[in-house]
Formats: C-alpha cells, sequence, structure tokens
C-alpha cells in the first residue's frame, strides 16, 4: 500500500486524523465466515492492516512536525451488511473485544463501529430495539477497560487460541480475554505484584446459552442480559474472587477482570 504514504505525506500539512475503514474477515456471504470469528490467524489479520496507517501517519508527523491520530473511522468484522444469525450474534464478540484489543495497542484514537443499528452487524436488533451481544461488549469494555494499554507479549502462552488484552486506569487495572477454541480451556494466573496489597478481582464472564454461539442472546456470569422491562440497563454485576486465586477460562467464553488499585499503587501507575 505504497500510495497510502505518498498521500499522507503530499496531504500532511493539512491533514490532522487519518481515517480508514476495515472489514477484516471480507464478504458476509463467505461460507467460511463463522469459522474466520473463531479463527487465531484470520483476526490477527487486522494488525497487518493496521499497521500500515499508522506507519504512514508515523511518516507524516515527521514531515509535518505534528501528531496525526489515527482512526478506523468504520469497521465491521465482514462488509456487505454482514450476514444475518452470524454477525448479529455471540460469534461475532470474539472479533469485536480482539480488534478493539488489537487498534488501542496499535495506538488508535478512535474506532467507529458499524453499525450501531441497521445491517446484520448491527449491536441493537431494528426489529426488537434489543440489544445483541456486542452492545454488552462495548458497555463493558467501556466501562471496565481504561484508556492506557498495558503491553503484553504473546510468549507468556502458547496457544493463540488464547487472546489477552490488558488497560489500567487511575483506580484500576483490567483484562479482556477471550477463548476461541472450541473444546479446550485454559487456566489463567494472575500476578499482581508491583501493585499493592489487592486481595480480590472482579469477573464478569460472558458465554452463549448452551453453548451455542450463533445465539443473538448472551449470558453474564450465568445470568441472561437483557434491559428492564422500562428500557433501562441492568445492573452488570460481577463475581468477586480472591485475586491470587487461579481462574478458568471455558471455550468459546469471553471474561472481563477488573482489579481495584489500591492508592500506593495508583501513585506508582501515574
Amino acid at each position: 500500500m505504497k500510495w497510502v504514504c505518498e498521500f499522507v505525506n503530499r496531504s500532511s500539512p493539512a491533514l490532522d486524523v487519518l481515517g480508514y475503514h476495515m472489514y477484516v474477515l471480507g464478504s458476509g456471504s463467505d461460507s467460511q465466515l463463522v469459522s474466520k470469528l473463531t479463527s487465531p490467524y484470520a483476526l490477527s489479520r487486522v494488525s497487518s492492516g493496521a499497521r500500515v496507517m499508522l506507519e504512514a501517519a508515523s511518516n507524516c508527523t515527521m514531515n509535518a512536525n505534528k501528531r496525526i491520530q489515527v482512526w478506523a473511522s468504520e469497521s465491521s468484522s465482514a462488509n456487505s451488511s454482514g450476514r444475518k444469525n452470524v454477525t448479529n450474534t455471540f460469534a461475532n464478540s470474539f472479533w469485536y473485544v480482539d480488534q478493539l484489543g488489537q487498534l488501542a495497542k496499535l495506538s488508535h484514537s478512535v474506532f467507529c463501529r458499524q453499525a450501531f443499528i441497521g445491517g446484520f452487524y448491527e449491536m441493537i436488533d431494528q426489529r426488537s430495539l434489543e440489544p445483541n451481544p456486542d452492545f454488552w461488549i462495548a458497555l463493558l469494555w467501556k466501562r471496565i477497560m481504561g484508556p492506557g494499554v498495558v503491553s503484553i507479549e504473546r510468549e507468556h502462552w502458547s496457544s493463540s487460541f488464547l487472546r489477552v488484552y490488558s488497560h489500567v486506569s487511575k483506580t484500576s487495572i483490567s483484562f479482556a480475554l477471550s477463548n476461541l477454541h472450541e473444546v479446550d480451556s485454559f487456566k489463567i494466573y494472575f500476578n499482581s505484584d508491583g501493585y499493592g496489597h489487592i486481595k480480590q478481582r472482579n469477573e464478569y464472564v460472558l458465554s452463549p446459552p448452551d453453548g451455542d454461539i450463533l445465539s443473538q442472546q448472551i449470558h453474564l456470569n450465568q445470568r441472561l442480559l437483557s434491559l428492564n422491562p422500562d428500557g433501562t440497563l441492568p445492573g452488570l454485576e460481577p463475581i468477586k474472587t480472591k485475586s491470587s486465586s487461579p481462574m478458568i477460562l471455558d471455550p468459546r467464553t469471553i471474561v472481563f477482570v477488573e482489579f481495584m488499585l489500591p492508592e500506593a499503587a495508583i501513585d506508582a501507575t501515574f
């Protein structure tokens, strides 16, 4: 994509944001779309495309003596409106968590999700007005994952089916974990050394009903998530667990984990 770098270099004096569209899994009509949503190889393709844009923005920054923001200004898993009963189901949430994590690591300032309503990748079902699973992913990510990105290298675990991202805020350090594997579980150990005395952690375990990843419903800690009768959001209560206990990450599940930092750790972190 040499033309991207050339375009950015020539436009740099007037350019503040470099935005691009990404539908990393291709067409919604792809017969392999379901398997791609749980494929480590397919999901990792996000990084290659995003790095091209990041490199172009970096070159622009050097030429224009200013920081150019990189935005994923339109993105979903599959183009052509996605696919009914696939991109509006729990399966799509594996892509969503993974792309949020990857783009944050790659210094993207904004991620514009296609679409809040409309098409078959919508976050709110346009017929029932009930949230699809990705709506709850977005809500939990916003509430739990802080603005600071913590670097985690894959050398610490052997399987590419285990996806791990970590963020930090002034009050917490948090993790988003996905198990893409159909049958294997992972035992996760957390090391909170260096962050003071942390006694417990909060776990938000997301899973599809009866293990059906093509369900439009989603469970939080084994309870069905849905709006209250008056249309308001329900309470999203975590499981509170001893911080030093290992966590079992079941097949085809997504978990947000939150450690609340003591004041001493906050001062050290920021």
